[in-house]
């Protein structure tokens, strides 16, 4: 719930500065969103290297919607290993 408040609130404020049509406001609302949130669940622990392997594995079947849902997951991936690896040096 945490990744999402903060995925959300800087989400609100760009669509707020943006003046134009709603579908826009939408679609780069959820733009900043999901990048802000791919990066972030990762980081705070809320996504972890199982859950991203269970998502990988639920979406393998789906063709090309498993491509495009590829690129985000991987993005969350290299975010989790890194600070996996980052807790790891801290313990040594």
């Amino acid at each position: 719930m945490i990744a999402s408040a903060f995925a959300a609130m800087p989400s609100f404020f760009v669509t707020k500065l943006l003046q134009g049509a709603a579908w826009g406001q939408l679609v780069l609302g959820l733009v900043v969103f999901l990048i802000i949130y791919v990066f972030g669940a990762p980081v705070i622990g809320a996504v972890s290297q199982s859950d991203i392997d269970g998502l990988r594995t639920m979406f393998s079947g789906l063709g090309i919607i498993s491509r495009i849902i590829n690129i985000p997951l991987s993005i969350a991936e290299k975010t989790a290993k890194a600070r996996t690896n980052k807790k790891t040096l801290m313990k040594s």
